[in-house]
């Protein structure tokens, strides 16, 4: 009885109206980054809703007819603002990592690859053969079920896939919080980073506002008649679903990986993205001012470091290089043209060539070209060889997973002046000399 006329009150609403009023403040106080504002107010808005929205179905649960909802004025109410916010932020979460499919499924392939650890039945190298293609599927089709949410389409059906996809990342983030083994679910992408614990209780909570929805998926109604909803849930899977593909092809439209536009190369490098929010370096952590992961005994993830290495000069990023020096700290100041190659014997052969043309076009213009690439310093001389690259090839202690952090490409350019990052391209959209003149004026 209690739980009925709360639920059917008038009053509740201006009351409700005040709380969300000041959950919506709230994140400002916290939060940095606009997506972690966001995603602050999306989440602690469901807290009150969600809670409105079981004492409207509790009453008839305990009855024991979920149907018999009479007499609760807020349930439409309800019900729309909670498939609006659920929608919301499965349409941010899922939007962020399909404009970087790329790094989506590298976070994948390090979860199968912990799964294969731990259970040898487990076969990891399938779905690292497949985790490009199951990070494009999961992250364009949470937008088309945010889709569906927030229009209501077929709420039965979408309210059902909906759980089943929560209970997924539920299952993925509670191994990763038990296990330890993954510190970043990349349920956000690069945009924000959630401890494994945060990420799980997010989850939890998403799956406790998710169930309601579920029970009352007949009683939330179309927000538009007709065709609609349905045209906007299966159109926004084939826009999205391209618009990743074409994301892959180059590079994310909003860059949030610390080697952006605008960045400072110099702060991104010594101040990486494995320190936490607010910390600096701390000299026996990090001694040595290098392009790599500081060493495995402060870095959970294991990556080495030429920080550990006695004949590695302080202030290096690339350590030995090929053909000439290896490339200083300080040379960030002025002009300087850096060709990221993550692997030559993986890169396109015309975009090697395509580097090589840029580098000459470049000859005598006062920019300074390096390409660091995590190949082997071993098959340096055959490459060197075939293709005689103008340019030195840092090559000794580069980790490929920084090079992945640097550009979403197999081959890239980063284009600096006094290190900060004027241009950054994909091969696939190689810059020639004029433009790269144009942006250094």
């Amino acid at each position: 009885m209690v739980f009925e006329k709360l639920a059917a009150s008038r009053k509740v609403f201006g009351i409700h109206a005040l709380l969300t009023l000041a959950i919506v403040l709230f994140p400002w106080a916290f939060a940095q980054k606009p997506v972690e504002v966001i995603f602050l107010t999306f989440i602690f808005l469901m807290v009150p809703f969600g809670m409105l929205l079981w004492a409207t179905l509790f009453p008839a649960l305990v009855r024991g007819n979920k149907n018999d909802l009479a007499g609760f004025p807020l349930l439409d109410y309800v019900s729309k603002v909670m498939s609006f916010l659920v929608g919301g932020l499965f349409f941010i979460s899922g939007f962020v990592k399909l404009q970087d499919i790329k790094g989506f499924s590298y976070k994948l392939i390090e979860y199968w690859g912990k799964f294969g650890d731990i259970w040898e039945v487990f076969d990891a190298d399938f779905f690292v053969d497949y985790s490009p293609h199951m990070a494009w599927f999961i992250s364009v089709f949470e937008v088309a079920i945010a889709f569906a949410l927030i229009f209501a389409f077929r709420m039965r059906i979408t309210s059902f896939l909906l759980l089943l996809m929560i209970l997924f990342f539920t299952a993925l983030t509670g191994f990763s919080a038990i296990s330890g083994k993954v510190q970043d679910c990349g349920c956000f992408g690069e945009a924000m980073k959630l401890t494994p614990w945060q990420t799980f209780y997010k989850d939890i909570l998403l799956t406790i506002v998710i169930l309601p929805m579920v029970l009352l998926s007949r009683k939330i109604k179309p927000l538009f008649p007709g065709m609609l909803p349905g045209v906007l849930a299966f159109g926004s899977f084939i826009l999205f679903g391209l618009f990743s593909i074409y994301t892959a092809m180059y590079l994310p439209v909003i860059d949030f990986l610390p080697y952006k536009v605008g960045a400072n190369m110099l702060q991104a490098t010594i101040h990486g993205p494995w320190l936490p929010k607010g910390e600096e370096p701390k000299a026996h952590d990090y001694p040595y001012q290098c392009l790599n992961y500081p060493p495995v005994d402060t870095f959970p993830g294991g990556f080495s470091s030429c920080c550990n290495r006695p004949d590695c000069n302080p202030g290096y990023i690339g350590g030995i290089s090929y053909g000439c020096d290896s490339i200083p700290l300080n040379e960030f100041n002025g002009n300087v043209l850096l060709i990221v190659i993550r692997d030559i014997a993986e890169a396109p052969e015309d975009a090697v060539l395509k580097s090589i043309e840029l580098a000459n076009s470049l000859t005598g213009s006062g920019i300074r070209i390096y390409a660091p690439t995590s190949t082997g310093k071993s098959g340096i001389p055959e490459w060197q060889a075939k293709y005689k690259f103008p340019y030195c090839l840092a090559t000794e202690m580069i980790d490929e997973t920084v090079l992945k952090t640097m550009v979403r490409s197999p081959l890239g350019y980063i284009l600096m002046k006094n290190g900060i990052i004027l241009g950054k391209w994909a091969y696939r959209s190689a810059p020639d000399k004029d433009e790269v003149m144009d942006l250094l004026q």
